[in-house]
């Protein structure tokens, strides 16, 4: 998805949460997020259009992803099969990258957040 439509999601209210592959935790690739933690949202030219606060962090199977967190991504229609269908291909393209087959049993990393500065605070 593009950056400048996810920063403004975001900075709307209207993404709250996101999610990534568990293999690039465990590679080493990237930190694991944590409860608490302070993210800058940037647009595609890395210009910061909000701060959020990570609320929530979870794993689970791409299978086990639920409707309520494929309405909070807040992408597309916000339904689970619109999710199912866009991150498939973000995945499976991910996947093909390192020699990995993409499949129903890949463990995400899913995150919860909330502006903390920016357009959506309250």
């Amino acid at each position: 998805m593009n950056a400048n439509l996810c920063a403004d999601l975001i900075s709307k209210g209207i993404k709250t949460a996101t999610c990534s592959m568990k293999y690039w935790y465990d590679s080493g690739e990237e930190t694991m997020p944590q409860t608490g933690h302070l993210l800058v949202v940037t647009d595609w030219l890395g210009e910061p259009t909000s701060i959020v606060e990570i609320t929530a962090v979870s794993e689970c199977k791409y299978s086990e992803v639920t409707a309520e967190f494929a309405y909070a991504e807040g992408e597309g229609d916000q339904t689970l099969d619109w999710w199912r269908a866009a991150h498939w291909d973000f995945f499976a393209r991910e996947c093909n990258e390192i020699d990995m087959e993409a499949n129903e049993d890949m463990v995400l990393v899913l995150e919860h957040f909330q502006v903390v500065h920016g357009a959506a605070v309250v």
